[in-house]
């Protein structure tokens, strides 16, 4: 069936020049086409399912970019702990007043102890 794909043929035109421009247009690297066959869980797959499987590879993160954001989200984090310490250090250093009452609930007495 010309719909079909299997992996020898896969494997047979994955060093032609076609199939090595396709792969390079996609991203697709050898062991993702692997990939791409172990998931389908047979020897096979429909061309559409190949072509839209390595086109949405094309635009997924790769393991590389993913481990690179998570450095980058780790570093912020540690960032942000300084910086929530060092708020933390500057508040503890302001003086606490004593919570005065509005000045309707004071009592005379309270103004003049309070002068």
């Amino acid at each position: 069936d010309s719909s079909i794909v299997t992996w020898d043929e896969f494997v047979a035109l994955e060093d032609t020049p076609a199939m090595s421009a396709y792969c390079a247009a996609t991203g697709m690297t050898h062991d993702e086409a692997v990939n791409l066959f172990d998931l389908s869980g047979s020897n096979s797959l429909q061309i559409s399912d190949f072509v839209k499987a390595s086109l949405r590879l094309r635009s997924t993160a790769r393991a590389i970019d993913v481990a690179q954001l998570a450095v980058y989200v780790q570093q912020s984090f540690e960032r942000l702990d300084k910086r929530t310490l060092a708020t933390h250090k500057l508040i503890r250093k302001i003086p606490r007043h004593e919570e005065r009452k509005p000045s309707h609930e004071r009592r005379p007495s309270d103004e003049q102890a309070s002068r």
